[in-house]
């Protein structure tokens, strides 16, 4: 009796561990699928806002991402991240894209970027599974937006 409960106390370690890798790795699938939608609301928001009139944007002119156009995209990014990251964990960066000759002149692409590194939360998973000392993974996210009608 007392060598069988010896020999199962072995198994209860590689189950809890496999429990508990199962669960970081169901966590970390949580937040990348939120990091993914973050950043294409991020360039929803981006066309939206962008050549919308820049009376309703405190005066930031069309075309220019920038001071309320800007604070509109981080305000609408912001509460889906704070989701699966915690404060400041997070970068959004939103830029001009170079692209070809477009046949629309007051188009405006723009390419939205969104990159967290993330905190592994979980005991001894979060050492099997993440890097860095205390472990983390890092999520980046691209997307292209285009505005359309910055001409005025």
């Amino acid at each position: 009796m007392i060598r069988n409960m010896l020999s199962m106390s072995m198994s209860w370690y590689v189950i809890f561990g496999t429990f508990l890798m199962t669960m970081q790795l169901g966590q970390t699938a949580h937040q990348r699928d939120i990091v993914d939608h973050a950043t294409a609301v991020g360039a929803d928001t981006v066309t939206k806002t962008l050549c919308a009139d820049a009376r309703d944007y405190g005066g930031t002119p069309l075309g220019v991402y920038a001071g309320e156009r800007a604070r509109a995209v981080k305000s609408a990014v912001d509460p889906l991240l704070a989701l699966a990251a915690p404060r400041d964990a997070c970068r959004i960066d939103v830029r001009p894209k170079p692209s070809a000759a477009s046949p629309d002149p007051a188009a405006r692409p723009m390419e939205i970027e969104v990159t967290c590194e993330i905190p592994c939360s979980i005991p001894f998973a979060a050492q099997a599974m993440c890097t860095g000392w205390p472990g983390h993974v890092t999520f980046e996210a691209k997307q292209t937006a285009v505005a359309m009608g910055c001409d005025g």
